[in-house]
């Protein structure tokens, strides 16, 4: 049976990384170049890195370890000691969900690069884009004189 040090241990650790993986996910939610990834028919291999994310399965998980960790802090309480079939529940509760936490993690990091990466792409094509569009409407100006 663990020690209640690293029961709580294991608590702040889920509390840092769980607030983290929330983080994450709202500033993935609202960032205006992962809208452009939904709203765009990708292809290549930013549309095979973007097929690989589960963004959704993320914020499932964010939501199994936010209910777990709510009910956790219940069970822990403030007490100095607790008895052996609390501890015990409570270790049964964080069973594996450090894993879960990683792996959620790691799906938005994955999606916070690729979303990066195609909004660099964007932000240097984008002038390109308008200089050419710029420049094709001067010539059809010349030649309307």
């Amino acid at each position: 049976m663990a020690e209640l040090e690293d029961i709580d241990r294991a608590l702040a650790d889920l509390h840092t990384g769980a607030d983290r993986l929330g983080g994450l996910l709202l500033e993935l939610e609202l960032d205006s170049d992962r809208k452009l990834l939904y709203a765009t028919a990708l292809k290549g291999a930013t549309a095979t890195r973007w097929s690989a994310v589960d963004l959704l399965g993320a914020w499932e998980s964010h939501a199994q370890l936010t209910a777990t960790l709510e009910r956790a802090d219940d069970l822990r309480g403030s007490r100095p000691r607790l008895r052996a079939e609390r501890r015990a529940e409570l270790e049964a509760l964080l069973d594996g969900r450090s894993q879960q936490l990683r792996s959620a993690l790691q799906a938005a990091e994955v999606a916070s690069a690729i979303v990066a990466a195609a909004g660099a792409a964007w932000g240097a094509l984008t002038p390109r884009v308008a200089a050419l569009d710029a420049g094709g409407r001067q010539g059809l100006g010349a030649e309307c004189e």
